[in-house]
């Protein structure tokens, strides 16, 4: 079952052009929460689906060795790097699997994540077929996350729910008020449950610990929403269920893969049926100026729905080209212009950025301990350690923004940077 000359591999090294990234995991064993590393989307949401399931009660990669966790500060998996032997072409090999893990009753499971058409190559089959054969020995269970069960939608929901989950000075005390304001099964959102602790402390501060409180409700399975249907925000009706209730289990991952599809999704065809007879709206109605527009209006938009350039339309019916855009179907004389994209509505930036479900799918936080020394022209040592994070875009790995701040500072020595920092003439702060 495992192999202990096997060495584990380096995650990041073997990436290429996936993302690569952690998330804090909770569910490590560990006093507090453990980085859990990934290196493509999949298994980013095989990981945080494991998270929250409530039957999960602990898991670790079982491709990394003791060196890559040496090199990423990070604890070393107990049976890593779990080596499963397969059998390939007439030769032996050894399979290391993505995640291995403990269910709540002791048995075993192994986890493993990709794209579906990668998992039906002949090699991949084999080492499934490898996997499987072992979990069930161990009478465990062995799961495969693609793209078409590992949905994006319960991963916005988790990630939003996750980027939450973090505990802060006054979430104890807040949270016993909203068990006490919220009673278990009762239907409310975040925004009602707020409404009720108002003035008794900050809005953020109360928001911070109802969602935190609902992201612990979920993984233990007890938040009464369909994850798969719904997208999380303060206005959607939640309900948690009491600590003693039956936790609620997501659908299992299949052990084997689904079937293969039938092609790309054909498209809906139109209703081919009668249509209702008279016309949707009687312009007779109209004062005699308001119908004239409305009949060109009308014809305009016949004529860029039956494929005519939609600038040639405007200027021959002397509608702005704007004007007609917004009359017509966007996205049908898009395709028809042969346009490079669909066009967006018009949002502002704040509705822009509000929108966005998950904002920790885009940007991620590398954070990072200098031992450094900082001193000042006449030689007074400020600090010795200096701590920084990056925002960085996992997608282009591009740095967003960076922050660097001093380690512990004494009074006095606080008290002389912000002397010189108002003063800044010639004083300058030097690395030595």
């Amino acid at each position: 079952m495992v192999a202990p000359a096997i060495a584990g591999i380096d995650l990041f090294k073997i990436a290429g052009r996936s993302i690569a990234g952690w998330i804090p995991s909770f569910k490590t064993g560990a006093t507090s929460h453990v980085r859990q590393p990934f290196c493509s989307q999949l298994e980013e949401r095989l990981l945080l689906w494991l998270e929250y399931h409530p039957q999960v009660a602990c898991y670790a990669r079982g491709d990394i060795g003791p060196q890559f966790a040496t090199t990423y500060r990070l604890p070393t998996p107990k049976h890593a790097p779990f080596a499963i032997g397969y059998a390939f072409e007439g030769k032996a090999h050894d399979y290391l699997p993505d995640v291995v893990g403990m269910l709540s009753s002791g048995t075993l499971f192994i986890a493993e994540a990709g794209m579906e058409d990668d998992k039906r190559g002949d090699r991949n089959l084999a080492k499934a077929e490898a996997a499987r054969r072992l979990a069930r020995l161990q009478r465990g269970v062995f799961w495969i996350g693609t793209e078409r069960t590992l949905t994006r939608q319960r991963h916005y929901n988790l990630v939003f729910l996750h980027a939450r989950r973090q505990r802060f000075p006054a979430f104890a005390e807040i949270a016993l008020a909203v068990y006490a304001l919220w009673p278990w099964g009762e239907v409310a959102s975040v925004a009602e449950v707020a409404s009720r602790l108002a003035h008794r402390w900050p809005a953020t501060l109360v928001e911070a610990a109802l969602w935190k409180v609902v992201a612990d409700a979920a993984a233990a399975g007890h938040l009464l929403v369909d994850l798969e249907r719904h997208t999380l925000d303060r206005q959607l009706p939640l309900a948690l269920l009491p600590p003693a209730a039956p936790p609620l289990v997501p659908d299992p991952l299949p052990d084997i893969l689904l079937s293969a599809p039938d092609g790309m999704e054909r498209a809906v065809p139109l209703a081919s049926g009668t249509p209702v007879p008279g016309p949707t709206f009687d312009a007779s109605t109209l004062p005699a100026q308001q119908r004239d527009h409305f009949y060109r209006n009308w014809r305009a938009v016949e004529h860029v729905l039956a494929g005519a350039p939609q600038t040639s339309v405007a200027a021959a019916s002397g509608i702005p080209r704007s004007t007609l855009g917004r009359t017509s179907e966007p996205e049908l004389v898009a395709m028809r212009e042969g346009a490079k994209a669909l066009p967006r509505m018009r949002e502002s930036p704040q509705s822009f950025a509000l929108s966005i479900p998950a904002p920790a799918l885009l940007t991620q936080v590398d954070e990072h301990s200098l031992e450094l020394y900082v001193v000042t022209p006449d030689g007074l040592a400020v600090t010795h350690r200096v701590h920084a994070a990056v925002l960085v875009c996992v997608k282009t790995a591009a740095i967003m923004g960076a922050v660097l701040a001093l380690g512990p500072l004494k009074e006095e020595d606080y008290m002389r940077l912000v002397k010189m920092a108002l003063e800044p003439k010639e004083h300058q702060v030097v690395r030595a």
